[in-house]
C-alpha cells in the first residue's frame, strides 16, 4: 500500500517548477538523517495540515532537488521536507521559501544512523556495505563498526554528512536551525515563526535520550570539520 504522501504525488494537482518559479512553497526543510526528522515533519503537518507538507525522498525527487533541478509538487504543497542537500539554485526555483534544518551532535548522529541502517536494512546501499565489511565477517558489535568507519571515513553519509548537506549553502544562511539537544527551546522559537502552537512528540524525546557510549567520545577529533559546521547550534 502506498503511503499517504506518495499518493499525493500521483493523484494531486501538481505545479511544474521547471516552467516557472514556484511561489507556493514557503519552507525548504533539509532533513539530515537521524536528527528527529520524523517528529519535525509531524510538527509541520499538525501546524499546516498534512496536505501542505510534501515529502522529498529518493523516489519523490530528492536527487533532482539536490542537484538544483526542479521537481513537480502537489498544488497545495507549502513545505518540501526530505533528505536533499542544499543547492543555490533551489532559491531560484522556490523564491519565497525559507530554509530550515535540525542538527545533532555528529558522533551521536552517526551512532544512531548505524543502528537505524542495521535495524531496517535501509538505505540499501549503506546496509550492503556494512553487511559485506562487517556482518559477513562476523563483526556485529556496533562500537567496533563505529571505530573502523570513523578511522577509514569510507561512508561519507555516516561520517561527513553535514559537510555534504551544507556544502553549497552554509547554515549561517538558513532562516532557522534547530537542535535535537535543545529541542523544546527550538520548537518554541519555531512556533513564534510559524505563528501556531507546536508540541514536542515522544519520538523527539526518544532520539534525545538514546544511549551513546561515552567511550566513543575519544573520536571527537575525527569530526572536527563536522563540529565546525554545526557546533554553535548544538
Amino acid at each position: 500500500m502506498l503511503d499517504a504522501w506518495k499518493l499525493k504525488k500521483y493523484f494531486s494537482p501538481t505545479l511544474d517548477s521547471s516552467k516557472r518559479p514556484n511561489n507556493k512553497v514557503k519552507w525548504l526543510v533539509h532533513h539530515v538523517p537521524k536528527t528527529a526528522g520524523t517528529s519535525l515533519r509531524a510538527t509541520f503537518e499538525q501546524s499546516l495540515g498534512n496536505e501542505a507538507v510534501y515529502s522529498v525522498y529518493v523516489d519523490t525527487g530528492a536527487n533532482q532537488l539536490s542537484k538544483g533541478l526542479p521537481i513537480s509538487t502537489p498544488w497545495c504543497a507549502e513545505v518540501l521536507f526530505g533528505h536533499y542537500t542544499t543547492h543555490q539554485k533551489q532559491s531560484e526555483i522556490y523564491p519565497k521559501a525559507k530554509r530550515l534544518t535540525w542538527v545533532r551532535d555528529p558522533l551521536e548522529r552517526m551512532w544512531s544512523h548505524i543502528g537505524h541502517v542495521l535495524a531496517l536494512k535501509q538505505p540499501l546501499r549503506i546496509y550492503n556495505y556494512l553487511e559485506k565489511k562487517f556482518l559477513d565477517k562476523g563483526i556485529v558489535d556496533r562500537e567496533e563498526m563505529f571505530e573502523i568507519l570513523v578511522k577509514e571515513k569510507s561512508v561519507p553519509h555516516l561520517t561527513n554528512i553535514y559537510s555534504m548537506y551544507f556544502k553549497n549553502v552554509e547554515l549561517n544562511a538558513f532562516d532557522f536551525v534547530g537542535s535535537v539537544h535543545k529541542n523544546q527551546d527550538s520548537l518554541v522559537q519555531l512556533q513564534e515563526i510559524l505563528g501556531c502552537p507546536l508540541t514536542e512528540s515522544s519520538a523527539n524525546v526518544r532520539n534525545i535520550k538514546q544511549t551513546f557510549p561515552v567511550s566513543l567520545r575519544r573520536y571527537e577529533s575525527h569530526f572536527d570539520k563536522e563540529f565546525k559546521i554545526v557546533g554553535k547550534y548544538l
